[in-house]
This record gives C-alpha cells, structure tokens and sequence, in this order.
C-alpha cells in the first residue's frame, strides 16, 4: 500500500544517529519499476563515494560492494521473501485519531489552534477518506489550510475524486484533491514534474528555470517539498529516456519529429550518456527549454539558431568545445545558458548578447581579459542586478554606470583589478567629464566588493552630484590593498561596511564625510 510510511520510516532508521554510529559507510538508493542490477550496483558505489562510477561492467562493480545491514521497502511481501529477509515488518494505517492529528497539524498551519474548531466534526469526516493514511491526510490537511468557511471544506469532503474509479485507494485521491485546489498557474508548474522519469530526483533551481522558459511567474511558486504526480496528458513536454538499445531510441526520435509544436525537450539516462540525432534543430522550432546535458553531443549546429523561442539552453558535461557563431548569436529569447566549461565562455559572452529585456545578470568563473562591450549597454533598461564573481583575469571592470536601472551590484573574486576608475561609472574617455553629463549608476542602491586582494585605487570620476545618487548600501570586504575611499561618495549612503584587514585605508586613514550614515561596521584583523 503506498502512502503508509515506509519510506518515511526508513529515512528517519537512516538518519538516526544511534545507527551513524554503528556504521562507517552508508548508502541510500532508490529503485524504480523499470530497474537493472547494474544501474542499482553503480547507484549504490555512487550514494557510498558522492562521485561517479565509471564503470558498467557488473562483476567489477558488485567486486565494490560489501553489504553488512539492508533496509527495504516494497508493498509487496513476495519481494521481501525473495530477497532473503531476516525481519519483516508490517505497518497499519493510522487509527482515526492520529489520523486526525496529521491532517489537523496540517490544516492549521500559521492559524491559532483554537481558531476553527466549528469545523473540526467535517475535518474527522474528511479524514475518514484518507484511510488512515499518512501521506493522504498531510496532503489533504494543507490542501485546506488556507480554507476559512465551513461550505470550502464540504466541498473537499463532497468531491467527486473519493469515489474515483480510475485511481488507487487512499492516496492518490488526496493528491489529486490537492492538486485541483491549487491555483491555475501553480496547476501547471505542477504538472511539469510528470515529464521527468519516475523516481527522478528533481533539483529546485533546475525546475524553476525550466519554469521560467514556459514563462511561468515563478514568483508565486514555493516548493516546500519534493512531490510527484504522475498526470499522462500533459502536452508540448517531453522527456527521452536512453536506457534503451539503439532500434528502440530510432524510433523514439523518428515519432518525435511530428510533435511539432514540442516546448520542452529534456535528454536523460541513468547509465550511458543519451545520443542525439543531428538533425534535432531542424525539427523544432517551438522549443523554449532544451536540456542536452551528460548526452553524447560532440557539436552544436548552426540550425540552433532556428529555435527563435528558445530560452533555457543547457549544455553542461558534454564534449561541445565551441558555439557556431552563426547560430547563437541569433537565439534573440535566450534567458538561461548553463555550461560547465571555461574554455567556451568567451564565445558564449561575446557570441550571445541577451535580450534587451533582461532583468538580472549573473557571470561566474568567465576567464577573458576583458568582458565584453554589451555588458554596458544602456539598451538593457530593465536590468536591475549584476553579479560578477570570480571573473578573476579581467583587469578592468566594465562600465556599468551606463546601466539606467541598475540597483544591486556584486563584484567578487576580481584578483588582477587593482585601479577602478571612470571607466567603471562608464566615462569612456576617463578624464573626469562624467561621460558628457550624463549620470552615472543613477539608480543604485546596492554596491558590494569582495575578495579583491590587489585593488588598490578608487576613484569616482564625474561631478559630485553625478555619481551614484541613489547609494544606500557600501560594503567592501576582504580588500587588504585599498588604500583609501573616495572622497566623493554619495551622501545619502546610510550604511557602510569594511572588512579589509589591518593594512587597508592606508592613505590618509579617513572617512569621507557621511550626513546620513546610520549604521557603520568597520572590521580589521589585529597583529
């Protein structure tokens, strides 16, 4: 029966401490319908090591594996007889009143316990169709959580779904109930899980982005905890499995290229890296979110620039060493691009400017000299937040004061900047003209510097009252080499934070005059 706990007793038996002490090595693995020995051995070397196990022969891999104690859970008795048990135990649902204490915990979430106690003889009556299963009253219980009247709880109570026919027992019932009660755009964002493969684990920030590329509103999207519902008419998604022979992929593929309106395409396998026919792009053109990463893809075509609406382009542990200029740089909708290689950053930041309506900017571990020119564009007028981190051989910082909208700031690990002058508040000619009048940085709110171990020089070039006007918030840390701040920082700044040792500010050893500063933190290591 699923819903019971098994699960849920075997992870709280897992992570005990009294059982960490008594072994040295300990391994989780879950085992799908659709198993094999040798995925099941090489997902229990890699839970036991944390790396990848290379290897798919069977007999050097079991060679590995030394078991001392076995946990298993299955709702089938044949199985625990046919794996040589020494202990079976069976667990009961819940009796009806601790049934009702999971579903009322639940349901009363951020309420004050005495609040609804009117509706607790309907509560005991929903309860009764969990069948004293766990799962089934906690989903049920935060499925009317944010419920207030007596009528929205009939109409759990009512629902056609109890009586459903074409469902199990117990569980998923309250899952679907569940699910009905979420908001139309939750319903879908929902419903996306159903394309990854069963027993998948599904990692939150991979999801959203996916999410975003569907142009979801993430924003109102809390995952608190991972679910699954296995909902078969989901349209324009889906997922190619790999672990199959060569006949069987062929023929997935040759049926895939008439879904022609195919949204997501997502390439995954347990074992072997998953192929991809060369002539994927010529068939797609609705794509917006494509994950081709851990696949056999060796190069990525021209033609990826026919997929006009892509925006989320994952590319990440594959042998791909370069990007088709004629391709990327028209890929106009692009948001999200994830690749693992440093070798290929600087194609991928000079080949692909984003949209003009981008709205926060993140690069990591670039290993260029110089960033490109785009980055400083004023065309990107909705571009709130940059963050540059580790980009540690550029020696100059890039003219983000030319950016109108920009409020948040962070520049981290930049270890060959040792000036930052008016090249940063965007005065191409950086000889104090304040880039011909016009203002710089003039919405930022936020500015933070971090881990810059040779900066030595600021300087804040332009008028006074043309710089960084809307500063509220300075922290700089682990800058030891900074000698001293400007002069000209904005006087509205209200809180200031310094953490650069006790050889920084060492000229003049002043703080520039600060009318609105009201919180101040100065940190320095004592010798």
């Amino acid at each position: 029966m699923g819903g019971v706990g098994k699960t849920t007793i075997a992870q709280l038996t897992y992570n005990d401490e009294r059982v960490k002490g008594h072994f040295q090595m300990k391994m989780w693995v879950c085992v799908s319908e659709d198993f094999g020995v040798k995925q099941i051995t090489k997902s229990s070397i890699e839970s036991a090591t944390g790396a990848g196990c290379g290897s798919l022969d069977l007999a050097p891999l079991q060679d590995r594996l030394h078991w001392s104690r076995i946990i298993v859970t299955t709702r089938r008795e044949d199985v625990a007889w046919a794996i040589g048990r020494a202990h079976i135990h069976k667990l009961a649902v819940l009796s009806d009143d601790d049934c009702w204490l999971v579903f009322w915990h639940r349901a009363l979430e951020h309420r004050n316990v005495q609040e609804p106690s009117e509706l607790e003889d309907i509560g005991r009556e929903i309860v009764k169709k969990c069948g004293g299963l766990p799962l089934a009253a906690k989903t049920i219980g935060s499925a009317v959580c944010s419920k207030r009247t007596r009528r929205e709880w009939e109409l759990v109570l009512e629902s056609d779904t109890w009586n459903s026919h074409d469902v199990l027992q117990g569980v998923l019932p309250a899952l679907l109930l569940s699910y009905h009660e979420l908001p139309p755009a939750l319903k879908q964002c929902f419903a996306y899980f159903s394309i990854f493969p069963k027993d998948w684990e599904i990692g939150k920030d991979r999801t959203v982005k996916l999410w975003v590329a569907q142009g979801s509103d993430c924003s109102l999207v809390n995952i608190r905890e991972q679910a699954s519902l296995n909902l078969s008419n989901v349209r324009h998604s889906l997922l190619i499995d790999s672990d199959k022979d060569g006949d069987e992929v062929a023929s997935i593929w040759a049926t895939l290229y008439k879904a022609n309106k195919l949204r997501t395409l997502l390439c995954v396998s347990r074992i072997s890296k998953p192929r991809v026919p060369n002539n994927l792009f010529d068939h797609f053109r609705h794509l917006r979110a494509l994950d081709l990463s851990d696949t056999s893809i060796k190069k990525l075509p021209g033609t990826v620039g026919k997929l006009k609406q892509l925006r989320y382009l994952d590319f990440t542990w594959t042998d791909i060493e370069e990007l088709p200029e004629e391709g990327t740089g028209r890929l106009s909708s692009l948001r999200r691009l994830d690749d693992d290689e440093v070798k290929r950053m600087d194609d991928v930041l000079v080949i692909l400017q984003p949209h003009a309506n981008l709205k926060e900017l993140k690069i990591v571990g670039y290993k260029g000299w110089k960033l490109p020119k785009w980055i400083e564009d004023p065309v990107f007028s909705n571009l709130v937040k940059v963050m540059l981190w580790y980009c540690d051989k550029c020696k100059q910082l890039p003219g983000l004061g030319k950016l109108p909208s920009l409020k948040y700031l962070h520049i981290v690990g930049m270890e060959e900047v040792r000036k930052v002058g008016g090249e940063f508040s965007g005065d191409d000619n950086n000889d104090g003209s304040g880039g011909g009048g016009v203002m710089s940085f003039p919405k930022l709110e936020t500015l933070i510097f971090e881990d810059m171990p040779n900066w030595e020089e600021w300087e804040l070039r332009g008028r006074y009252e043309e710089i960084m006007l809307s500063l509220l918030e300075l922290e700089i840390s682990l800058c030891p080499n900074l000698k001293a701040l400007p002069y000209n920082l904005p006087p509205l700044l209200e809180e200031l934070t310094l953490n650069i040792g006790n050889d920084g500010l060492q000229s003049g050893g002043t703080l520039p005059v600060l009318p609105n500063l009201n919180h101040l933190v100065i940190c320095a290591s004592l010798s």
